[in-house]
């Protein structure tokens, strides 16, 4: 039994064609020869990853994606979700927790922790965070610095 390819219009034997549920005497209309070559074109690899590199870079763009982003990766290092972070956000009035600031360079506050603990206490604007950190989260170097600035005014 033959059937005619409705790519190349060869006919050919029936086990020269991959089945389909759906087709005529159970069959793909093209051959297996003709199927393999539109495969190789349509899943061209370099083809298949620049499309996906191109979809990805265009996302990374997206606020959507950032939104993601910081999401998952304060969950993981906090285990603070997007609704715990906004809630706490709008307690402090979406202002630095030390200075009423907002953040300077117009990002997110930045979630403050305790490194010991691993507690949330609040958010706080990048410089303010940074001079936590450099004062070593120790409340007795923060009153020595608080006391040499009175005594040097």
């Amino acid at each position: 039994m033959t059937k005619k390819c409705n790519t190349c219009n060869r006919d050919l034997g029936v086990e020269l064609y991959n089945k389909h549920p759906h087709g005529v005497l159970g069959l793909r209309g093209s051959c297996k020869e003709c199927e393999n070559i539109k495969r190789k074109h349509h899943y061209n690899k370099e083809d298949v990853k620049a499309r996906k590199i191109e979809w990805e870079r265009e996302y990374r763009k997206s606020p959507e994606y950032a939104q993601r982003k910081f999401g998952y990766r304060i969950k993981a290092k906090y285990n603070l979700s997007l609704e715990e972070y906004d809630d706490i956000c709008e307690k402090q009035g979406g202002v630095c927790a030390i200075c009423g600031e907002f953040n300077i360079n117009g990002n997110r506050l930045v979630i403050d922790h305790d490194h010991q603990t691993g507690k949330v206490r609040g958010l706080l604007c990048g410089s303010c965070n940074c001079g936590i950190g450099y004062l070593k989260e120790s409340a007795t170097i923060m009153k020595k610095a608080m006391k040499y600035i009175k005594e040097n005014k």
